[in-house]
């Protein structure tokens, strides 16, 4: 292997390292963009990276280097991974907890304009069925409470 194939497969080994290290801060953002994410699936989350940056290794070392494990390309993605974390991450993380905050909002309120039609109809006409419903088992229960009576009475003249 040339000295430019080496450097150029050194390149990108801290190029996939970086790449990692931009997936595992996508599930940091994730949780700190949802409670859900933050507390519930931590475990699942790791699994889910471990088993992706391996891939990503070993696609990388089969695709760019002929499955060939050289020391230099894994150095070469810590490297990155290093790089990323010390000089990116810092900005990135914040900036797409931001982004993902705004679409947050954007999308809760595009849904409440979609369904304001259907919130207007339930509480214009759901209000007199619950009170008629309402009723109605405020009839039942106290032609129930007669009935029982009218029976106990019954039961002791008799």
């Amino acid at each position: 292997m040339s000295i430019s194939a080496q450097a150029w497969l050194f390149f990108m080994a801290v190029l996939t390292g970086a790449g990692i290290g931009f997936f595992f801060d996508c599930f940091r953002i994730l949780r700190k963009t949802s409670a859900f994410f933050a507390k519930r699936a931590v475990a699942l989350q790791d699994t889910i990276f471990w088993i992706v940056a391996t891939g990503a290794m070993f696609y990388f070392l089969l695709h760019e280097n002929f499955g060939e494990i050289r020391l230099f390309a894994v150095l070469g993605a810590v490297l990155g991974a290093v790089l990323y974390f010390a000089a990116l991450s810092r900005f990135v993380v914040p900036v797409f907890v931001h982004i993902v905050e705004f679409l947050k909002r954007v999308i809760i309120a595009a849904l409440k304009i979609i369904f304001a039609p259907f919130i207007f109809l339930y509480n214009r006409y759901f209000p007199k069925i619950r009170s008629g419903l309402s009723r109605l088992v405020r009839y039942v229960k106290m032609r129930s409470r007669k009935l029982w009576r009218d029976w106990f009475i019954l039961r002791k003249k008799v």
